[in-house]
């Protein structure tokens, strides 16, 4: 049986004003102005450049629509690494590209070197913030898939009440829905903890 290629592994690039260069110089290769990509896209003119200057991290909503806008993939933008079509790649604890998206959520794309895929996994760390002061919902167009490897989170969706998950409970949702996620204190006393984590499953919809 014929061996698949092995990505080669590389230290995951940083986030934010890195991020911006590499998406501005993928803009640029592809003669596209600022104004070209927020039409593609649909951001403003303004976003697209504050991201570019790493002014404001991109929510995965912006990544999405900005790869629709080059016609590129999320995990090039975040990665910077070209498609390894066919072949796999093994993340190992603790590794993965830092995703440069809202900082209440420091996550981290797994199978940095695999671009060229239909589903994109993260790990990610969700914060214990109150409802009330989270701001603005997320809603992106994607098909999500979560599943708590640590501590309990809460998920509220637009017109439903709030769903707890605790370690090792999972749910299937559409991005689309406008939707929050926040940690809840969990533990004996003095010890709760102010965060849990998620693997975060997502699949882009055509």
């Amino acid at each position: 049986m014929p061996k698949l290629p092995v990505a080669t592994p590389e230290e995951p690039p940083p986030a934010g004003a890195d991020f911006g260069r590499r998406l501005r110089e993928i803009r640029k290769a592809q003669g596209q102005t600022l104004e070209d990509l927020s039409s593609a896209s649909g951001l403003s003119r303004a976003a697209v450049s504050k991201i570019e200057r790493g002014e404001m991290s991109p929510t995965y909503d912006s990544l999405l629509k900005i790869a629709r806008g080059l016609k590129s993939d999320v995990a090039k933008l975040i990665s910077g690494r070209q498609p390894a079509g066919g072949a796999y790649d093994v993340t190992r604890a603790g590794e993965g590209a830092e995703h440069p998206a809202d900082k209440r959520f420091p996550t981290r794309l797994l199978a940095p070197n695999l671009p060229d895929r239909a589903l994109h996994a993260f790990v990610t760390e969700v914060r214990a913030i109150p409802i009330k002061i989270y701001g603005p919902w997320d809603s992106h167009d994607s098909e999500d898939f979560l599943y708590v490897l640590d501590g309990v989170i809460e998920v509220h969706l637009r017109d439903q009440p709030p769903i707890r998950l605790k370690k090792g409970d999972s749910m299937q949702v559409d991005g689309r829905i406008p939707h929050a996620l926040t940690a809840i204190l969990a533990g004996a006393a003095g010890t709760k903890k102010a965060t849990a984590q998620l693997l975060w499953v997502s699949v882009p919809l055509s």
